[in-house]
């Protein structure tokens, strides 16, 4: 049995995808504008999955504009962000 320790594989995909993922959530937490916001963010393979509340659709931009400016990120899903409602 392979042991996660030695870095190949499997453990080195979830190693990067556990790290991609929180290279994203801290340059949001980073950001002036997106610093308050809480998200949940998975990767796999570069893709970013992003699970959380945007109070204002105007801040969508932003997020996808810091996201992908995280070395690694491939693309972004945002199927897991809810917006308010626009009248």
């Amino acid at each position: 049995k392979q042991g996660c320790f030695d870095y190949s594989g499997p453990c080195r995909d979830a190693m990067n995808n556990v790290v991609l993922a929180a290279t994203v959530k801290a340059a949001l937490a980073l950001n002036s504008a997106t610093r308050h916001l809480e998200f949940e963010v998975r990767s796999k393979a570069g893709l970013v999955f992003l699970t959380g509340r945007i109070p204002s659709v105007n801040l969508e931009d932003e997020v996808r504009r810091v996201a992908l400016s995280v070395d690694g990120v491939i693309d972004l899903n945002l199927d897991g962000i809810t917006m308010p409602i626009q009248s």
